[in-house]
């Protein structure tokens, strides 16, 4: 049988357009895939069209390993505002969105995305006793939805109070700053009160009830030294730190009235 001219054309048009498709489902099929990542912070929201160091820092690491944010990555950040209602509206909010990961530091944050989804994983970025608040059953084998890495208290602590007491050598006593609602306080009370022992001070944690309360509980302190947890209620700001205009404010206290004593005081 012999072909209309016209043919060999249509036979080429055709293996053109099949040749084509093959590309374009061959790249569409390598495209790369976005991967979202929820991430909660306890503290205040940056400026505008800014981000806290550390989460400049989260976003330089993750694109050294490959996950371009605009490309194969979309980061959702939310703050809660210093306070439980504020964590827990935002680690709600994140959750909705369902992503592949989510990213929170802290007790009182994780706590709050891990009350949120069984399904969703939940990366630790650091918690002070995951085991003994119940975020994990073990460090070894964490079950469930929660995983990451322990702030090390009981290696970290220590050595804060050992360095301020290379700092301050005439230190009486230091005492450690927390929050009434970290479920973390009897795991610091206890580590606190096992290092203070070890350097031969005197110390205890101090629980701050409410944060209306902490200018009054930082000026009532008697010790040479406060170490600051950093808690919800002390990082309203930045992150890391004691940020928050009263937490602030009792620090230059402490400084002003450190200044009027033989041995000093540090906030």
């Amino acid at each position: 049988m012999t072909l209309p001219a016209a043919a060999p054309a249509v036979s080429r048009r055709v293996c053109c357009a099949a040749g084509l498709w093959l590309v374009i489902a061959g790249a569409w099929a390598q495209a790369p895939r976005v991967a979202r990542v929820g991430i909660l912070s306890a503290s205040l929201p940056p400026p505008a069209g800014e981000r806290w160091p550390v989460h400049r820092i989260f976003v330089e690491r993750l694109r050294e390993l490959g996950w371009t944010e605009g490309v194969n990555l979309q980061l959702e950040f939310r703050f809660g505002q210093g306070t439980a209602a504020g964590i827990a509206a935002a680690a709600a909010e994140l959750a909705a969105l369902q992503p592949d990961v989510l990213v929170a530091s802290g007790t009182p944050p994780i706590r709050a995305l891990a009350s949120t989804t069984r399904t969703v994983p939940i990366v630790m970025a650091g918690a002070g006793d995951p085991v003994g608040s119940g975020l994990v059953a073990s460090l070894s084998r964490p079950g469930g939805n929660v995983t990451g890495v322990s702030l090390l208290g009981e290696e970290i602590i220590p050595k804060t109070g050992g360095l301020l007491r290379e700092l301050l050598p005439k230190a009486r006593r230091i005492d450690l700053l927390g929050s009434a609602v970290n479920p973390a306080n009897d795991y610091f009370a206890r580590v606190w009160a096992d290092a203070v022992r070890t350097i031969g001070i005197d110390g205890r944690m101090v629980v701050v009830p409410r944060a209306e309360d902490i200018e009054t509980t930082i000026a009532g302190i008697q010790a040479d030294a406060i170490v600051v947890l950093p808690d919800p209620m002390f990082t309203s700001g930045p992150p890391g730190g004691c940020s928050t205009p009263a937490c602030g404010a009792a620090c230059r206290r402490r400084r002003r009235a450190a200044r009027r004593m033989p041995r000093g005081a540090h906030c």
